[in-house]
């Protein structure tokens, strides 16, 4: 199977072993509406699907000097892409039960308000602590983005930053902050409550 007029395979698959962007990129081309669309048979959100599908590549190159062949490639990504929605659908399913528990919340007396802010402030604290933790340069493009309501080109012009790098660091932060809320239902579960009423990490 060769994918590309520019190399054979085997060519391909040295480059690729060795760190070379392009030969990555190829690869990417070739696998990565397959990988797409088997996501998609397991996810009915457009944008979880492309964050899965990023992922399972991201994990591709980070293990670019294990793979032989491309055979090798495109069974990794099938398990990857597997895994992952097992992953996120088990963390939607637990996220959902706790919705419903917030909702019985909000449709009690008053007295239950107290509960729900006291999740409310957790879930900001918790957020307030990732950010902390994010690279300098994700932690400001996710600051100017989420306090300011910058978008990506205005964030680009002021930073210096081509539009696609904010895009890809605004993504990567959202992306490490809902990880670390998904060893807290019931605060996952809020935000996604929120989420649907007022997006936000829109």
């Amino acid at each position: 199977m060769t994918i590309h007029s520019k190399y054979d395979d085997a060519a391909l698959m040295h480059l690729f072993r060795e760190g070379d962007k392009d030969a990555f990129e190829h690869i990417y081309k070739h696998f990565n509406k397959r990988v797409f669309f088997y996501v998609r048979q397991y996810l009915s959100s457009i944008t979880e699907a492309q964050d899965i599908t990023s992922e399972c590549f991201f994990r591709l190159w980070e293990k670019k000097a294990e793979f032989p062949s491309l055979d090798a490639v495109g069974a990794f990504l099938h398990v990857a892409a597997r895994n992952l929605c097992f992953n996120y659908l088990k963390h939607a399913k637990m996220a959902r039960e706790k919705e419903g528990e917030l909702l019985s919340l909000l449709n009690m007396p008053d007295d239950n308000g107290f509960k729900l802010e006291e999740l409310r402030m957790q879930l900001l604290n918790l957020i307030a602590a990732e950010v902390d933790k994010l690279p300098s340069k994700m932690k400001k493009i996710f600051l100017l983005s989420y306090e300011e309501g910058l978008k990506p080109a205005q964030i680009a012009e002021r930073l210096g930053l081509q539009v696609q790098t904010v895009k890809n660091q605004r993504l990567n932060a959202v992306k490490l902050i809902k990880a670390a809320l998904a060893d807290h239902p019931s605060l996952l579960a809020l935000l996604l409550l929120l989420e649907s009423k007022s997006p936000v990490f829109g």
